[in-house]
């Protein structure tokens, strides 16, 4: 028998074709020049179909020409040809003009069997069982059917007949007659032919069985059935057939069959090649008894799927790996010397004892592939095959790894994939899997669990980047910019409110209201320092005798007042100056700063803009003119240094020398005085002192310090900070909003990337009952508590005094408002500042506290601010959950179990997909209700090889290719394969030894289970 080491493969079958030695065909005839016709149609079908079922009706005699034909070197194309045996059987249809018109029974035997035995053994016991139908009157039928016979039935029956038979008196007979189902059932339970055969039921004539007549019957006939046949006019009709057997909840094995009575070139429906059914598996007997157990491996189309992608995706298959030693090699022993192992595009499952050399081809599989994982190899290793000492046995062999598209990738099994090499495999090996599971430290397992999500992302979403954080820096980078300016701008807003807020305490009045007691005494205490007045002399002689000075001394006197004068004004003068030149400069800077960000724009849009032919300065073009801020800064830098250049002390021509200069001509010409002016010209000095020290004292509103200016701040306290603060915090809600708005985009973004994931959930849920995983994408708020506690003291009075119950009320405040939305969170923000600013505790009334006397030591009110308002505490975020358990809260098997699903499911790689011993860690039952499913879904998008040893992934899974590796250690450590399906006996037999434990333990532990009634 042919080994079909590729494991089950696409192929198409027709398991219903007349001959023409059929009762009923429309070849013209039983002749050989008839027979060269057809064997030359079946030789020129299509090269996919490699399994035909020669069906006749009683009789093996078209069967057995074939046969002849296919030993005589013929129908070389075609692997495989069973026998069928088509018979009408006492189910009948009884619905309108078709009443009576009897089902179609298909018995299809194995190859394996020789005609003659199913002529003796089955065939020769029912023919004296015929049956007429009921409506044949008058004609009675006792006989073995023979070609005779029944030709002998056909001619009495049109006798008898009340109108036109049309047909050959053979067909009219056969067409007649009928078997009763039980009897073929109870033939067919033969010790020569158990196991050997399967049965068919022809849908097209099942459908005319009436429902209401008996459900029960017609549900039992079509559901005793290993398959059901149709024979359709388009093949895009096969799901409505489906369906309709799939509402009736019956068994659904549905192929579509040619039916073929004509030529190919006939324009009947019932012609040879009109048939769409593709089988996967061998083309065997055993291969259509393994289908009967498993419906997906049947397809009904143009073309499977498989073979679609095969054809777009050459380069994503492994067509083949090969070993050989190289040449001159010192190595003894054989290992890996000339194998080749073929791979099958679907699900290979790679099995052998421990130790037997399972890990060593998945290992050769990953480097070939230039997988990132080589260092977890636990084959191709330093300790094991890559060992230095005494001989590095890798470094005598070569691989080769060809794909479907011929490519060929060769590497000694010493070398380590290049740093700068394509990975064009997904290998998992156990180690890698174990470090990323086994970790406390949950971080590794996520980011990998972030590269599965990332490469869910379609190419052209993926904007170029090479990772999922790569990708949402790229995406908040305009964002983070807007929430960067919100943030400065909240910030200098805090600033203010927490100066108001200051302004606001009853401390800060207490501090003013003292100054200004202060300031009172030291005016009174000024005022009993007024000088003593002196009365200027009044004899006329020495009035006269001083007029001349004391004319020169006033005059000097308003020269110095209004040197003085021009002194205070220049001083003004420079004070504003500078603040005008300040705020000029910040002006020019902001303008530069923002040029700057112009040109970084231009530059980074330029390139993309070149792409469609625009020039970046047709999208974006402003007018910057700096100049007429320079141009305005040099205008009053020069009125600024005229100004300081007066007031330069050491200018001998600038106003404090002058002022000097006058005082000095003053007190020369007051020598010259009589006493008594002299005392009076001290007198008027002195006033002037006093006089100029109270005017500084009381001073004005806009002089700090002065008593004006803190009265001013208590008339500010009392009719406008109330009004300025809520000013204030309004604009701090109204940027609080904006903020959050832009934090909403940002998870909005979020949920996008992680949309895959979300729908893989919802699409897969029914498969994750025993793990369900949930993903929320949401804000990460779970620190406030704890970071609220490092600004604000626990033993501090206030709402928040005391441990635990500060940590309470904090809980319930954000238990009581949902920080997900705007007015949720500004609420939260009034109330929480409401307990700061009020204590809130029971029995304190809404007593006044404030905020400062409550922070710990280190901190600001406005460190305060800044975290509360910053919402840096809004992160967005996404938490996977199994169950109610975080990633960090898994096992190591469950974590193992949530990152192959990921693989399985979420990986939109359609690169080839090795993974060494997935089961391990996890118990048979997740084995089953997890791996089992979603390995199945896998292998639907890419090619799938396994290293196991579990059965539940071997066989559950419906491996394609069983690929058995050993070790003859007798033979110089020859490592050997035996390939193929899992219908093939050597494959089989290799599974339960290895997987079960051979069959005898496979039967105990069967039997015991057996012991047990349960539900199926």
């Amino acid at each position: 028998m042919k080994n079909y080491a590729r494991g089950s493969e696409w192929r198409k079958w027709d398991l219903h074709i007349h001959t023409p030695k059929s009762i009923v065909q429309s070849y013209g005839g039983d002749t050989p020049e008839v027979w060269e016709k057809f064997i030359t149609d079946l030789e020129s079908l299509p090269p996919e179909f490699k399994v035909i079922g020669i069906n006749d009706y009683i009789f093996l005699d078209g069967y057995k020409e074939v046969i002849r034909l296919k030993e005589q070197g013929r129908l070389p194309k075609i692997e495989l040809i069973l026998p069928i045996v088509e018979l009408r059987i006492d189910r009948f249809a009884s619905i309108g003009d078709e009443a009576w018109k009897k089902v179609n029974l298909h018995v299809i035997f194995s190859n394996e069997l020789k005609a003659e035995v199913i002529e003796t053994q089955f065939l020769n016991t029912i023919q004296h069982m015929l049956k007429l139908s009921p409506d044949i009157e008058g004609v009675d039928f006792n006989a073995v059917a023979t070609r005779e016979s029944l030709t002998d039935l056909g001619k009495r029956i049109r006798q008898t007949a009340t109108s036109v038979i049309s047909g050959t008196d053979l067909h009219v007979g056969f067409s007649n007659l009928f078997f009763e189902y039980s009897t073929i059932r109870d033939k067919l339970d033969n010790t020569y032919l158990k196991g050997q055969y399967l049965t068919a039921i022809g849908k097209t004539e099942w459908d005319k069985m009436r429902w209401d007549a008996s459900a029960a019957l017609k549900k039992t006939t079509i559901n005793e059935a290993d398959f059901s046949f149709i024979s359709l006019e388009n093949f895009n009709d096969y799901e409505k057939h489906t369906t309709a057997l799939r509402q009736k909840n019956v068994r659904n094995w549905l192929l579509d069959c040619s039916d073929a009575h004509s030529f190919s070139f006939s324009e009947e429906k019932d012609r040879i090649g009109n048939s769409n059914t593709w089988i996967k598996a061998d083309p065997t007997f055993e291969g259509l008894k393994l289908v009967a157990n498993d419906k997906t491996r049947i397809y009904v189309g143009d073309r499977p799927p498989l073979l679609k992608r095969i054809d777009e995706k050459k380069t994503k298959f492994i067509r083949s790996i090969n070993f050989k030693k190289i040449e001159n090699s010192q190595l003894s022993e054989s290992w890996f010397d000339q194998l080749e192992l073929e791979l099958n595009p679907s699900l290979v499952a790679i099995i052998g004892n421990k130790g037997g050399g399972k890990s060593a081809i998945a290992d050769s599989l990953g480097l070939l592939g230039n997988t990132v994982n080589y260092q977890y190899f636990s084959f191709l290793n330093d300790a094991k095959f890559r060992k230095k000492k005494p001989i590095n046995k890798a470094d005598n062999y070569e691989a080769n790894l060809i794909w479907l598209d011929e490519q060929v990738e060769t590497k000694r099994l010493s070398q380590d994939p290049a740093s700068t090499s394509y990975e064009k495999v997904k290998y998992l090996p156990q180690g890698f899997i174990e470090k990323l599971c086994s970790n406390e430290d949950a971080s590794e397992f996520e980011v990998e669990l972030r590269k599965v999500i990332f490469s869910h992302l379609p190419d052209a979403e993926r904007l170029g980047k090479r990772s999922l954080n790569e990708l949402i820096e790229y995406k908040t980078e305009i964002l983070e910019g807007e929430l960067g300016e919100l943030k400065k701008d909240i910030f200098n807003l805090n600033k203010g409110i927490v100066d108001l807020e200051r302004k606001q305490s009853d401390e800060y009045r207490k501090k003013i209201l003292e100054v200004i007691k202060e300031k009172e005494a030291e005016i009174k205490a000024h005022d009993l320092l007024k000088p003593i007045s002196v009365l200027p002399p009044t004899d006329p002689d020495i009035e006269k005798k001083n007029e001349e000075i004391s004319t020169k001394i006033k005059e000097k006197r308003e020269l110095l007042n209004n040197i003085e004068n021009e002194i205070q004004r220049n001083q003004q003068e420079e004070a504003n100056l500078l603040f005008e030149l300040n705020q000029l400069e910040k002006i020019q800077k902001s303008i530069l700063l923002f040029k700057s960000q112009y040109d970084r724009l231009r530059l980074e849009i330029g390139s993309a803009l070149d792409k469609f032919n625009i020039k970046s300065e047709d999208v974006v073009s402003i007018s910057l003119k700096v100049e007429i801020i320079t141009a305005l800064i040099y205008e009053k830098q020069e009125v600024l240094r005229k100004i300081q250049t007066n007031l330069n002390e050491t200018n001998e021509k600038g106003l404090p020398i002058k002022k000097i200069l006058l005082s000095d001509e003053i007190k020369t010409l007051q020598v010259g005085l009589d006493a008594q002016s002299k005392l009076y010209q001290k007198f008027l000095d002195d006033l002037k002192i006093w006089n100029d020290r109270k005017a500084y004292l009381i001073g004005s509103p806009d002089k700090d310090g002065t008593i004006e200016f803190l009265q001013a701040q208590i008339l500010y306290l009392d009719t406008t900070l109330d009004q300025d603060l809520q000013a204030a915090r309004l604009r701090r809600e109204e940027k609080l909003s904006a903020l959050f708005h832009k934090k909403e985009e940002t998870l909005t973004l979020y949920k996008s990337l992680f949309k895959p994931v979300s729908d893989f959930i919802s699409t897969y849920g029914n498969l994750l009952e025993n793990y369900k995983v949930n993903l929320d994408v949401n804000y990460k708020n779970d620190s406030i508590v704890d970071k609220f506690f490092e600004f604000i003291s626990l033993n501090a009075k206030g709402s928040f005094i005391g441990s635990p119950e500060g940590y309470e009320r904090l809980k319930q405040l954000l238990e009581r408002y949902n920080l997900e939305n705007r007015e949720g969170l500004i609420n939260f923000l009034k109330d929480l500042l409401d307990h700061l600013h009020f204590d809130q505790r029971e029995g304190f009334k809404n007593e006044k506290r404030d905020v400062e006397r409550q922070l710990k030591k280190g901190n600001s009110v406005l460190d305060l601010y800044s975290y509360l308002f910053n919402l840096d505490y809004l992160e967005p975020e996404f938490k996977l959950k199994l169950g109610e358990k975080n990633v960090s809260e898994l096992s190591p098997g469950e974590r193992g179990a949530l990152l192959l699903i990921f693989y399985l499911s979420l990986d939109q790689s359609d690169s080839p997909l090795i993974i060494d011993q997935p089961e391990e860690n996890l118990d048979n039952q997740s084995v089953f209700k997890i791996l089992v499913q979603f390995i199945n879904e896998a292998k639907n998008k890419r090619q799938i090889i396994i290293v196991t040893h579990n059965p539940n992934l071997a066989v559950a899974c419906n491996a394609d290719q069983i690929v058995y590796v050993s070790i003859d250690k007798a033979n110089r450590n020859k490592v050997n394969f035996a390939s193929g399906s899992l219908e093939e006996r050597i494959i089989n037999d290799a599974v339960v030894d290895i997987l079960e434990g051979t069959f005898p333990a496979l039967n105990s532990r069967t039997n015991t289970y057996k012991i047990i009634k349960r539900e199926a």
